[in-house]
């Protein structure tokens, strides 16, 4: 179970890193901590979108990845947070 109140706690945030979620009904990853805002960054391992090159062609099947800001405003969490979980 996550503890929502401390999600703005950078230590805690580092502390998922690596970690597996649920989050809108997905299993992710959690791959990076933006400390701007904070964010995180998720992977959805089963689901692929090909990424384009800088000449906007198509390249390589990657990963989806998703941000999830912690807060919406300043001391307001973002209530999709209600849905992220450790996975088991």
């Amino acid at each position: 179970m996550l503890d929502l109140e401390r999600l703005g706690d950078p230590d805690y945030l580092r502390g998922l890193l690596g970690k597996k979620v649920h989050f809108l009904g997905k299993t992710h990853c959690v791959v990076e901590i933006l400390h701007d805002g904070p964010q995180l960054v998720l992977q959805n391992e089963c689901n692929n979108v090909i990424q384009d090159n800088a000449y906007g062609r198509a390249y390589r099947r990657v990963h989806q990845t998703t941000l999830v800001p912690i807060f919406i405003r300043p001391g307001v969490l973002n209530p999709d947070l209600d849905t992220l979980s450790l996975a088991g």
